[in-house]
């Protein structure tokens, strides 16, 4: 289960280094997840740059990364998906 923090990058490591990486709109949307067998992990675009450089290196530990928006947040999912990218982890 995940420890829930305002403002953290929150994740389980069991979710690290499939070949598949699901990036959730929300913690429990991760948890829930997890708990069906799906590497997810949740990140808020508004944390600290150290936050940002940790999502790309758990992004490098995947072959396929996927973000999911359930509530339609464009601005989220391209924000992230702009991250990746400058990293060569999006094509």
């Amino acid at each position: 289960m995940f420890p829930i923090q305002k403002n953290a990058f929150i994740y389980d490591e069991s979710a690290v280094g499939h070949e598949e990486l699901f990036i959730m709109e929300s913690a429990a949307d991760a948890a829930s997840a997890n708990q069906a067998g799906i590497p997810a992990i949740f990140f808020d675009l508004n944390m600290d740059p150290g936050s940002h450089k940790k999502l790309i290196e758990v992004g490098r530990r995947s072959k396929r990364i996927y973000i999911l928006g359930a509530m339609g947040d464009q601005k989220r999912i391209a924000g992230i998906g702009n991250l990746l990218a400058m990293e060569g982890l999006l094509t």
